[in-house]
């Protein structure tokens, strides 16, 4: 009898050491092909993503309503930006030009990557992610900043080696050399880019723009000739009004001190170099 009740009393137990093993034994609560971030109110984020392959046992899933886990999907996404807007100081430039050419682009970049597993906690705990939901939209802003970044490697390229659209017909299906030339690994550490391609483009004519500028340019360096020699006549002639002045100045003052120059002035307006000569050498 005694060793019934003790038989019992040990399935009972291993039962219960079971039934706690598999409670904190976390990745049975995440399927296959996806990644959980478990969230304790005792601990906070959990540092290391769980995966269903992973051997993970965490006490704080003992305590009731204490945990919870976010599931996020691993597979790599793909997602379509569009770019547009215009080559520096364009409205500026096209003015010089007949026509008013249009110095602006517009861009279709397809962007397709996934987030690595192992910063999900650190970006749940920073974004508050919730679901996949969350995570799309966090992914679609990086594949927009990488598509930005390819965009302005492409226009930069175009602008330097003049090749107008020839170079960004090569560079639109060269996925790698994209993200090498954008230094993708260390521009978006937190993700895996697979592939990168430029699905339709409008872009302006650089060689045109590259005439408009060097006009403009040229334009700014004869206005600031010309402005030069216009503030040197200007002030040539301030400083000949001045004197001017001053010389009237010290005139009136000897006329003040000496009111019959005065008559004296009026009678000598036949000889008037003579009647200031003689002023000079009252002074």
């Amino acid at each position: 009898m005694k060793s019934k009740k003790g038989l019992l009393s040990f399935i009972l137990l291993l039962a219960c050491a079971t039934a706690v093993f598999f409670i904190g034994w976390i990745q049975f609560y995440v399927p296959a092909g996806q990644y959980g971030v478990m969230i304790s109110k005792t601990g906070g984020v959990y540092e290391e993503p769980v995966s269903n392959g992973s051997i993970i046992w965490r006490w704080e899933r003992l305590l009731p309503t204490n945990t919870q886990i976010r599931i996020f999907s691993a597979s790599p996404k793909k997602f379509t930006s569009s770019v547009t807007g215009e080559l520096p100081s364009a409205s500026i430039y096209s003015a010089m030009l007949n026509g008013r050419p249009d110095f602006s682009y517009n861009f279709s970049v397809s962007v397709e990557l996934g987030v690595k597993p192992e910063l999900l906690p650190g970006l749940v705990k920073q974004k508050d992610l919730q679901d996949d939901k969350g995570l799309e939209q966090w992914l679609q802003s990086q594949a927009d900043g990488i598509a930005n970044a390819v965009v302005q490697h492409i226009m930069t390229t175009a602008q330097t080696d003049g090749s107008n659209g020839i170079e960004v017909i090569r560079l639109s299906t060269d996925s790698d050399g994209l993200l090498e030339a954008i230094n993708a690994e260390k521009a978006f550490p937190s993700v895996n880019i697979a592939s990168v391609s430029v699905n339709t483009f409008k872009m302006p004519d650089t060689l045109l723009y590259a005439t408009a500028k060097e006009t403009y340019l040229s334009y700014q360096q004869d206005l600031r000739e010309a402005l030069k020699t216009t503030v040197s006549a200007e002030a040539e002639q301030t400083a000949n009004d001045y004197l001017q002045f001053e010389r009237f100045g010290k005139l009136g003052a000897v006329l003040e001190a000496y009111p019959i120059l005065i008559e004296f002035l009026a009678v000598s307006r036949a000889d008037a170099v003579e009647a200031f000569n003689i002023l000079d050498a009252i002074r």
